[in-house]
C-alpha cells in the first residue's frame, strides 16, 4: 500500500487542517458510492487512504471560498 508523506501534499494545501478536512469529505464521498479517481485502487485501499493518495497526486484539489462567515 502507498502512503503518500506528509509533507508532500501539505505542499499542496495551504494548512493541516484544510488538508484534513478535504480528505474527509472526499472519503465520505468515496463511501456514499462515488468512485475513486485513481482506477488502479478500486477497492483495494480504504477511502482515507484513497482520499490521500488522490491529493498526493493532484488529482483532488480544492477552491476556497472567497466570502468570509459574518
Amino acid at each position: 500500500m502507498r502512503q503518500p508523506p506528509l509533507e508532500s501534499m501539505i505542499r499542496k494545501m495551504d494548512s493541516k487542517y484544510t488538508l484534513i478536512v478535504v480528505a474527509a469529505k472526499r472519503a465520505r464521498a468515496i463511501v456514499e458510492g462515488e468512485k475513486s479517481l485513481l482506477d488502479e485502487l478500486k477497492g483495494e485501499m480504504k477511502p482515507v487512504s484513497v482520499a490521500f493518495d488522490e491529493i498526493d497526486r493532484g488529482i483532488l484539489s480544492y477552491q476556497r471560498a472567497k466570502d468570509s462567515i459574518k
